[in-house]
């Protein structure tokens, strides 16, 4: 018999860690976004808009994806929105995502504008109180399609971090249900925690979340589709539990069918 290990709580319950981080004061932003082999870089400051180019050179996509698990992270939630949302031109979509970096005598290392400009069309950067938060936007159609396809050929290989090959083998076509949530504490029992081992690669995804929420109260995952014995049955999910005390689902209201994942501080 497997123990049951999802509790039905009070929304309030997770809404007391899902504050807005986006209400802090911006303290300054900046723009980028690539023309003609160009970085132009749109400063906004008091006044006006300043602006500045770097001569930006092409970069090893799929490399930049291996070795970042930030960006395989973001990119794991722009491959569900795509399947399901994003492919009709028609409707000129574009995807807008978001990471947090550690702020670091008020400016972001040049490095992480370059790898993912790589990636993405433009960015978005606000800088806060200790810390940047970055908008990434895939705009292009082209672009979209060609990180898909860059994204898909090596979830197919099983060459991205263990925990994204998870999230992606259970959820791939499963579009967001639009209705009200519920919401469930994840609670397994210590016992079946005790046992549970990460390995390295494991570990550099638990160490990213970890990094994650000394920047924001929370992390937010897509989770389209897991039944309840799913969860249940998931080591995947108890080893995150070993790690993080404070794990959620919203579900659809009838039965439990899984929507996003939240960890809280």
């Amino acid at each position: 018999m497997i123990e049951k290990t999802l509790f039905k709580v009070k929304s309030s319950l997770l809404n007391t860690f899902y504050g807005d981080p986006d209400q802090e004061e911006v303290l300054k932003q900046e723009v980028y976004s690539i023309q003609n082999n160009m970085v132009t870089v749109r400063r906004i400051i008091e006044g006006g808009v300043d602006f500045n180019e770097i001569p930006f050179e092409e970069r090893d996509v799929e490399g930049i994806i291996l070795s970042n698990v930030d960006i395989q992270f973001a990119l794991y939630q722009f491959y569900m929105i795509y399947q399901c949302e994003l492919q009709d031109v028609s409707n000129q979509p574009k995807y807008v995502g978001e990471l947090h970096y550690s702020e670091s005598e008020g400016q972001i290392n040049e490095k992480i504008i370059f790898k993912l400009l790589a990636v993405f069309n433009s960015l978005r950067v606000a800088y806060k109180k200790e810390k940047v938060h970055v908008q990434i936007t895939l705009s292009s159609p082209d672009s979209m399609k060609k990180i898909y396809n860059i994204y898909q050929m090596l979830y197919n290989e099983a060459r991205l971090n263990p925990f994204i090959l998870f999230f992606l083998s259970k959820g791939q076509g499963k579009p967001l249900t639009h209705t009200p949530y519920v919401t469930f504490q994840y609670k397994p029992n210590a016992s079946a925690l005790s046992d549970i081992k990460v390995n390295q690669e494991e570990m550099i995804f638990i160490e990213y979340i970890q990094q994650q929420l000394t920047l924001s109260p929370y992390f937010v995952c897509y989770c389209v589709g897991w039944r309840e014995d799913e969860v249940m049955e998931s080591t995947e999910i108890k080893k995150l539990a070993k790690y993080f005390p404070n794990v959620f689902f919203l579900s659809t209201t009838n039965t439990f069918l899984s929507q996003m994942l939240f960890i809280s501080k």
